[in-house]
């Protein structure tokens, strides 16, 4: 395959569902004992504030038109829109097992290198610790996407890998950043998940969305009050390694840095962010990561 180009082969179907139909854990398929998993875990809550407006989901359809700009766009409320404390706003799409194990396990795992940094102090990260966070944003990616079944970019064959290595190895292909908020006008938790695919689903009737296939990519912007979480991950497209630096490019500027992959791996400490995100700027950032990627949406 032709990096920065989609292969044509028939693509997998998005399915967050047994084969009758029953829902089914998003990581090891299975139909029993479905548990809420966070948004955010239950540990961040202290230093997450609450927000009287409840939760804010809005899920955003673009078309790429076949040299890869951008056209139409529809918004539409999603899923996760409500009211109360959105603290507790929980997601059903995995299993009490795999909720109460492995990815318990992971949140205790990654917990050392995020608690500080959702206090602002930027502390020692190894490599070890590095990978952790990775796994972590991996894991939050795959669940939140998982809400809007339609913006799903991971596959199942990645989740189930993920699982079979209970979360400990990150799925390849996985960027992540990291970022220290400064105050702003948005929400002081927002997340931002934009699935990319080749075509258009405006037009769709919004039950029938979920068949479409896989979105060929995704990124995700998590903002936890102070810390800032990006991920980018391709399930099919195949960009090449100039656009990947375009990436890290855009990302850096914005005062992000790249923990995954390690940028050397003889890292021992990741150094403080060169300087805050605003929050009115995460918008824009998505955008032109948005517009990077969908240039290979040919």
């Amino acid at each position: 395959m032709t990096a920065g180009k989609l292969p044509r082969e028939p693509r997998e179907h998005v399915h967050l569902a047994s084969k009758d139909g029953r829902k089914a854990c998003i990581f090891c398929g299975e139909t029993k004992n479905l548990s809420g998993e966070h948004i955010f875990a239950d540990w961040m809550s202290p230093y997450l504030p609450p927000s009287p407006e409840g939760t804010l989901h809005v899920v955003e359809y673009i078309n790429h038109d076949d040299v890869g700009r951008i056209g139409e766009r529809l918004l539409e409320r999603g899923r996760l829109q409500q009211a109360g404390d959105h603290r507790a706003r929980k997601i059903k799409v995995v299993c009490g097992t795999c909720n109460n194990g492995w990815m318990s396990r992971l949140q205790e795992l990654a917990r050392p290198y995020l608690e500080p940094r959702l206090q602002a102090r930027w502390a020692f990260m190894p490599v070890a610790g590095q990978k952790a966070v990775a796994c972590w944003a991996a894991m939050f990616s795959m669940v939140f996407e998982a809400s809007q079944p339609e913006t799903a970019s991971f596959s199942q064959a990645q989740r189930s890998e993920f699982w079979s290595s209970e979360g400990l190895e990150p799925p390849q292909d996985l960027l992540v950043w990291l970022g220290r908020m400064q105050n702003g006008v948005f929400r002081p938790i927002s997340v931002w998940h934009k699935g990319l695919r080749q075509g258009s689903m405006i037009g769709a009737a919004p039950k029938a969305r979920h068949l479409k296939s896989l979105c060929h990519a995704q990124v995700t912007g998590a903002v936890a009050d102070k810390l800032y979480i990006q991920t980018f991950s391709q399930s099919t497209v195949d960009l090449d390694s100039q656009r990947l630096a375009e990436l890290g490019q855009i990302s850096e500027s914005f005062g992000l840095i790249q923990v995954w992959p390690p940028v050397q791996r003889v890292i021992f400490d990741t150094p403080e962010p060169t300087r805050n995100l605003r929050l009115e700027e995460f918008p824009i950032l998505m955008e032109l990561l948005q517009a990077s990627i969908g240039s290979d949406l040919q």
